[in-house]
């Protein structure tokens, strides 16, 4: 193909562009609304604080064992030992 030849080409390849009507699809983006809410979702939220801790690994492995067991969280785990604690040594008012 000559010099020539491309560029007259290329010159019309734009005009042909502008010329050709746009078929591309537009999404569609409504709101969501009266979004129906699992028991789950329904439980109060309760406050809570950051807490972190360096404990040893072995014990951290065993911790995540029992949680992949009983299919909780590892912070279910922590927060249900700590109750029993709190609650087994609470000072008496």
């Amino acid at each position: 193909m000559k010099k020539d030849n491309f560029k007259n080409q290329l010159a019309t390849l734009g005009g042909k562009l502008k010329d050709k009507e746009d078929t591309t699809p537009l999404q569609e983006i409504t709101p969501i609304q009266n979004r129906s809410k699992s028991e789950a979702d329904k439980t109060p939220k309760v406050e809570e604080t950051k807490f972190t801790v360096h404990i040893p690994t072995e014990l951290m492995d065993t911790i995540k064992e029992l949680g992949f067991k009983q299919k909780k969280k590892i912070k279910a785990l922590f927060v249900e030992a700590l109750q029993e604690y709190a609650q087994k040594h609470k000072l008496s008012e």
